[in-house]
């Protein structure tokens, strides 16, 4: 049996075909992980200020990423939670009333990354009031 002579065109061609495939995923991803989020736009919450007992405008609605470490409570109707939340880099835990106005069928849980915006309550707690 002869063997097909491979065309290096064709090798260019498909090579080409792969690394623009490659790229519209890439940006297909980065768009799915919340880049371009309404709460992503927002500033950033400043929890060395918070931690300090800074003032910081209860009106204001900023974006805080981090990991929850831990859920300390939850309503009955499981719709909102009380959580410890480690922003991103740092080292502190912030206690965060989770209470979205749209409630997820998904709990939150343990290690989960979020993507929350928050603002300060009336005495000073940190609320969320949507996450991603």
């Amino acid at each position: 049996m002869a063997r097909r002579k491979q065309n290096p065109k064709t090798v260019l061609v498909a090579a080409a075909a792969l690394g623009v495939l490659g790229l519209f995923c890439g940006l297909v991803i980065y768009l799915v992980m919340g880049n371009f989020s309404p709460i992503a736009k927002l500033p950033e919450f400043p929890v060395q200020s918070y931690m300090d007992g800074g003032n910081l405008w209860s009106e204001e609605d900023y974006a805080l990423r981090g990991k929850v470490e831990n859920v300390l409570l939850r309503s009955d109707d499981r719709t909102k939670y009380l959580v410890s939340i480690r922003p991103r880099g740092s080292d502190f835990l912030l206690p965060v009333l989770l209470e979205p106005a749209k409630p997820r069928t998904k709990p939150v849980q343990r290690e989960q990354k979020l993507l929350l915006q928050v603002h300060l309550g009336p005495s000073g707690e940190v609320r969320c009031t949507a996450y991603e």
